[in-house]
């Protein structure tokens, strides 16, 4: 346990709301993406944005089959050597929209984009696939799949072969041998890992839990597969980090999944990465983390979430030029990711340039209404600045968003609110976050000591920290 005076000093610290932020500028991950004040790559001539492939099957439960096959496509090329491929999070922003091809290829820096749909009826399935040249919407390359669903593995590789050679990119072995090698010879395995993906990709914790479930039906089927093994990892990190698992249950599952993911494929970059931020978030094995990090950046320049969580580490150690790098590199692979834009907020913060802060956060507001962390984040400048009304206007509506509180206990926190104050506010909501503690529901200590900070409640801020502390919850290693 830590001492209680050192947790004292920094107690201001994490009133300024560090811990909060710590977590909000990382969040979300590959659930929404927008324009953000990235830094703009250089145009770059062999370049593919993957758009979303359209859903054409009459059954709406095949849209993972698309967005699978989508996403998949875009992690065999982007690790391509010299191949500017965007991360999917800013690809997936157009899914759904029927936007100008040139106007796309502007947003996302690219000089080609590939495109298609998906059609599947019972054990049939038609996949179309084309590639454009963005300056004058010529066809590069296209193509028509009518296959057995069998095939599936197959015509993935054969549509990145066929792109890589239509921009006349040239492989090395090792990156031939990727394209062409497959993941999981049984169908049924390669299924359960892209309803995983499907489920993890909508950040929520039913989503999360969902994608559980499919990793390991993927891993029972296929015992050797390993990017199954590394997804289990991803979302065992991601349950631990946002507080709907106690750390001491989510980290080290995150940690075995990655582990087994290593000793089947050593060169996977995805178990490096979630191997790094266990180490990083939950073990405080700092070198350990810093080298796993480089490993997987440097089996894959262009992993935008390998290069964000080593900005975060190294941000962390206030390395800030080299954390700037990191940066600058995962927004030039991700142009239009919110992550970002939730950086140069948190960025404003700490350099307290609170208007800064408050014009990015409300631009960013206005670009997701329905995120409950953006408004927490933003509760915090506000009452920085002691723009109390707002502050409170913007921690209920977060409260609201979670989800976790019904109707009449948002009324009962509003109720202290407009008796006493905010600081009422902060102590009811805690009081009702210990309720959940006590049915069963896990809740992030952090959070309860934050609430106690802003209510001017040092004591129970400092007991609650120090269980933070105790059970290494994120934001807590420094």
């Amino acid at each position: 346990m830590f001492n209680r005076c050192k947790l004292r000093a920094v107690l201001p610290f994490w009133c300024g709301g560090n811990a909060l932020i710590g977590g909000l500028i990382w969040w979300q991950q590959l659930k929404t993406t927008a324009q953000t004040p990235s830094v703009k790559a250089a145009s770059i001539t062999k370049s593919v944005a993957v758009l979303p492939f359209v859903n054409m099957s009459a059954e709406q439960e095949n849209e993972y089959l698309s967005d699978g096959i989508t996403e998949d496509l875009c992690t065999a090329l982007s690790q391509i050597k010299g191949l500017h491929v965007p991360a999917r999070t800013s690809s997936f922003v157009f899914k759904g929209k029927t936007e100008d091809i040139r106007k796309i290829g502007e947003q996302l820096n690219v000089g080609t984009v590939l495109e298609g749909s998906v059609s599947k009826a019972g054990n049939k399935l038609r996949i179309s696939a084309q590639l454009v040249n963005v300056a004058d919407g010529f066809h590069l390359w296209a193509a028509n799949y009518d296959r057995e669903m069998t095939d599936i593995l197959d015509i993935r590789s054969d549509i990145s072969r066929r792109v890589v050679e239509a921009l006349k990119v040239q492989l090395g072995v090792g990156e031939t041998q990727r394209l062409v090698k497959k993941p999981t010879q049984n169908l049924k395995t390669y299924d359960a890992y892209l309803l995983g993906r499907f489920e993890l990709n909508k950040f929520t914790e039913k989503g999360f839990t969902n994608s559980l479930a499919h990793f390991k039906q993927a891993i029972a089927l296929d015992p050797k597969f390993a990017l199954a093994y590394a997804g289990l990892a991803e979302v065992y990190n991601m349950l631990g980090y946002w507080g709907y698992l106690a750390p001491k249950e989510a980290f080290p599952e995150a940690k075995r999944a990655a582990e087994n993911a290593l000793n089947i494929d050593p060169d996977l970059a995805e178990a490096h990465g979630t191997l790094a931020y266990t180490e990083f978030q939950y073990e405080w094995k700092f070198k350990e983390a810093e080298a796993e990090f480089r490993e997987a950046i440097r089996l894959n320049p262009n992993s935008v979430s390998a290069r964000l969580r080593f900005a975060e580490y190294l941000s962390d150690f206030q390395r800030g030029q080299e954390a700037r790098e990191q940066l600058e590199q995962a927004s030039a692979l991700d142009p239009l990711s919110v992550e970002i834009n939730f950086f140069f907020a948190g960025q404003s913060f700490f350099e307290r340039d609170f208007d800064r802060a408050i014009e990015q956060l409300q631009k960013t507001t206005s670009m997701d209404p329905t995120n409950a962390w953006t408004y927490h984040l933003l509760a915090v400048v506000f009452y920085q600045k002691r723009m109390l009304a707002e502050a409170f206007i913007a921690n209920e509506k977060a409260d609201s968003l979670e989800g976790i509180f019904n109707d009449p206990e948002m009324a009962e926190m509003r109720k202290a609110y407009e008796t006493a104050g905010l600081a009422a506010y902060f102590r009811k909501e805690n009081e009702l976050r210990q309720r959940r503690i006590t049915e069963g529901k896990y809740q992030s200590p952090l959070n309860i000591a934050l609430n106690y900070a802003m209510a001017g409640a040092d004591s129970e801020a400092l007991d609650w920290l120090e269980r933070a502390v105790d059970e290494r919850t994120p934001g807590c290693q420094n």
